[in-house]
C-alpha cells in the first residue's frame, strides 16, 4: 500500500510539473507572437528602404 501511495505522489507531482512547463511554454510563446508582430511593420519599412 505504501509503495501504492508513493506511485501516486509520484504521478501527480510530475502532472504538476508538466503544467507548470506547460503554463511557461505558453507565456514565452505568446510574447514571442506578439512581439513578432509588433516589430513586424518596423521590419517590413526597413526593408523597403533598402
Amino acid at each position: 500500500m505504501q509503495s501504492l501511495t508513493r506511485a501516486y505522489d509520484n504521478v501527480l507531482t510530475g502532472m504538476a510539473i508538466l503544467s507548470g512547463l506547460l503554463l511557461l511554454w505558453m507565456m514565452v510563446s505568446i510574447i514571442v507572437s506578439v512581439t513578432m508582430r509588433n516589430l513586424a511593420p518596423i521590419v517590413c519599412a526597413a526593408l523597403e528602404v533598402l
